[in-house]
């Protein structure tokens, strides 16, 4: 809630600015509605205004228009800017920094739009990258989006990540079985380029044995060519009585599209989030889309599957399996309410909007937080990795103590998944004590802890982590630490930190799957060397508190912890990732290309060719990647008593 010690809170309201009418029916805007009413509902004044002229190519009359709604606000006044709004206009934000306390809302980066020639891309790249420079700081809908702004200079620390809630239906559509009944198919989405909608009707064109009918709900008028492409591509296949284009949908309307839906369909090339995939799933709905932008991580839930952006093969494919056998897609609509349920309300993320603006206008830190989808996409490939030697002694080493319920503490536990994989290791004798700063993966933790592991001891603790905070926030006396992938984030201070906390209490030490600053493709690229080069420097560079240790961090705790009359053992813990890890490896080169191009944001082309010429590796099924980790076991001379 906000109070009036809080920069920006209090009775003077936040103005949103959007360009056109607030009330356009697409995701961005259903966003910035959303979280308006939330506020609203928080007690937190807000006003919603439209911007005249075109964007993001702005002209005359757009420039015109947000420099009058900037200078018509008080000074101190707060206002989130939408991206397409002020993403083209960075001399108008100049104007007004400093005297207005500044938010950018960015769905997605401008240039990375479909259909933009090159003079255009970077052209857009270019102003948005000046215009983020004179905000306060940057909401996001999506970790994937949040990260990819590093090539645009803008430092982690003045980002915060808020990702959309849904408005639960009152009640769920009957559960019915399609045997021999049509599939009712339903697409929701403008007609546009990004949206590829001609894919679908390209795929269900060689799927008309099938029973089904199609609906395509969306604007015709935002890029109208397009719309009549899909129109002719509609009559040119022979299917104008299974394939019905509504034009735009809401209220009532929208809500009946999606109670009669059996299927949805999103073949969307590139999203910033993905909106559409939480409704459906709101309502029950099972959910094919591809991995475009932002999906790759977004729409990584139970309920939806996913295929290769613009692969029209596979989406052929996969239709042919949820419409030819019934079985499947009743399955994957059990999993698909089973999510709904799961997922937050726009309440939540209107509460979460106000304190990241708070956050960002106070300048308070970000923690180093971590996105629980990342974290998912990863676990399975974490697991696989670790190394069972150091495992199986940390285990004997535990039975050894003396102690009849030793206690584990797990540093910065995620998700649980550190948890989740030595549990079965250490029995039902440990008690086990879970530690994270951020409440939303803690959460999680609990929730996931809770459902696999009910008989064991388990507790949670929220606190921060800081070098400052680490020893004062953790229980005295603990019997073995673990964590991991957490070391190759922090500082020398932090690390050495640790090392005392551990020493004191004379409690062993099990760190896992820390990044060793290398990694190896199947098919090497000339730029391979360069990119690992420019990722390292990234790894090592200012996390929030000083500079972190990056690649060098299993080293320095061996050193560390043997200086404190330790025995340590290190061992290779690599991932190994195939064509059936396409979505991990997707956002791991994703995730290198930001790094990278923070690093060395001159060398844009260069590194957006290395990553265009990887994806398309992962794409075609073809491509393989080792990533170097070490984990490190570090014991006593003798067994904690």
């Amino acid at each position: 809630m906000a109070n009036s010690e809080t920069p920006g809170a209090g009775t003077q309201p936040w103005a949103f600015l959007v360009p056109g009418s607030p009330d356009q029916r697409t995701g961005g805007y259903g966003y910035v509605r959303q979280i308006v009413s939330a506020l609203e509902n928080l007690g937190q004044p807000v006003t919603l205004s439209g911007l005249d002229g075109e964007f993001p190519l702005s002209d005359e009359t757009a420039r015109r228009s947000l420099q009058t709604a900037l200078t018509e606000l008080p000074a101190g006044a707060v206002v989130v800017l939408d991206g397409l709004a002020m993403g083209g206009l960075p001399e108008v934000l100049a104007r007004h920094r400093g005297r207005l306390k500044m938010i950018a809302l960015v769905h997605h980066a401008l240039a990375d739009e479909t259909g933009l020639d090159d003079a255009g891309r970077s052209y857009l790249y270019e102003t948005e990258r000046q215009a983020l420079a004179q905000v306060d700081g940057v909401i996001t809908t999506s970790h994937p989006t949040a990260a990819g702004l590093a090539r645009y200079q803008v430092p982690a620390g003045r980002i915060r990540v808020i990702e959309p809630g849904v408005t639960r239906p009152v009640s769920l559509p009957p559960v019915t079985t399609k045997t021999g009944q049509s599939v009712r198919i339903l697409c929701v989405a403008t007609l546009s380029a990004r949206k590829a909608q001609h894919q679908l009707v390209a795929a269900l064109g060689y799927l008309r044995h099938l029973d089904w009918h199609c609906t395509l709900a969306g604007s015709v008028r935002r890029q109208p060519e397009y719309a009549a492409r899909v129109t002719q591509d509609i009559a040119t296949a022979g299917l104008n009585s299974r394939l019905t284009l509504t034009g735009e949908l809401d209220g009532q309307a929208l809500d009946l599209a999606w109670r009669n839906a059996d299927l949805v369909v999103l073949p969307s090339l590139y999203e910033g989030y993905g909106m559409v995939i939480d409704e459906a799933l709101s309502y029950g709905l099972p959910v094919l889309t591809t991995d475009g932008g932002a999906l790759a991580q977004t729409a990584r839930k139970p309920g939806v599957w996913q295929y290769p952006a613009g692969n029209l093969p596979e989406l052929q494919r996969q239709l042919e399996q949820l419409l030819g056998k019934p079985d499947v897609l009743a399955c994957l609509q059990k999993e698909a309410r089973q999510t709904g349920q799961t997922l937050k309300s726009w309440c939540d993320a209107g509460e979460q909007f106000q304190n990241g603006v708070q956050d960002l206008l106070a300048g308070a830190p970000d923690p180093s937080r971590f996105d629980g989808g990342w974290l998912s996409l990863r676990e399975r490939a974490d697991h696989a990795a670790r190394n069972d030697q150091l495992t199986r002694a940390a285990s004997h080493w535990l039975e050894k103590t003396q102690e009849n319920s030793p206690l584990v503490l797990d540093l910065g536990c995620g998700t649980g998944s550190g948890f989740r994989y030595l549990a079965p290791w250490f029995g039902g004798r440990a008690r086990w004590l879970l530690v994270d700063q951020d409440e939303e993966l803690l959460a999680v933790a609990r929730q996931r802890v809770t459902e696999t592991a009910p008989g064991l001891a388990v507790d949670f603790k929220l606190c921060r982590l800081s070098a400052r905070d680490l020893p004062r926030n953790l229980p005295l006396g603990p019997t073995l630490v673990t964590a991991s992938a957490l070391i190759d984030l922090v500082t020398l201070e932090w690390l050495r930190t640790l090392a005392d906390y551990l020493a004191e209490a004379r409690a062993g030490l099990l760190v896992t799957l820390s990044y060793a600053g290398a990694f190896d493709f199947n098919e090497p690229h000339p730029d391979d060397r360069w990119l690992l080069d420019l990722i390292n420097a990234h790894q090592q560079s200012h996390k929030g508190e000083g500079p972190a240790l990056g690649p060098t961090a299993p080293n320095r705790l061996d050193e560390e912890m043997r200086a404190r009359n330790y025995s340590v053992s290190l061992a290779q813990s690599p991932w190994h990732l195939g064509p059936a890890e396409a979505g991990l490896q997707n956002s791991l080169l994703e995730g290198w290309g930001g790094a990278a191009l923070a690093q060395a944001p001159h060398e844009q082309d260069r590194i957006n060719r290395w990553l265009a010429a990887r994806q398309q590796a992962v794409a075609s099924g073809r491509l393989e990647i080792t990533v170097a980790h070490l984990d490190l076991l570090a014991l006593p001379e003798s067994p904690a008593s």
